[in-house]
């Protein structure tokens, strides 16, 4: 059977906000690992050198970082300090993350 049918059974689960946010909270720390090691094994794999000689081959983190090394245009906008704090005042907020 399955555990939540079990407890809602024993009435200590009822799938209110509380229950549902206290599931969340303890399994945060274990997805957010799982999510950083997933992240950093891609960015660190090497990616091998295809047919088309036209596609870049390296490091994923080391591509995004240092894009001419690889002769390819780095396409990230530079954004002033003020307006990122612009953008900040307009998002919403969970906790430390917009």
């Amino acid at each position: 059977m399955n555990l939540f049918q079990e407890l809602k059974e024993e009435d200590q689960f009822t799938g209110d906000f509380l229950d549902k946010s206290l599931i969340q909270f303890c399994y945060m720390k274990l997805l957010q690992d799982e999510l950083n090691t997933v992240a950093h094994i891609w960015n660190t794999h090497p990616i091998r050198a295809q047919r088309n000689r036209t596609t870049p081959h390296g490091r994923p983190l080391i591509m995004y970082t240092l894009p001419h090394l690889y002769g390819v245009a780095d396409h990230l906008c530079p954004s002033s300090r003020d307006d990122i704090l612009n953008c900040e005042e307009e998002c919403l907020t969970r906790r430390n993350y917009p």
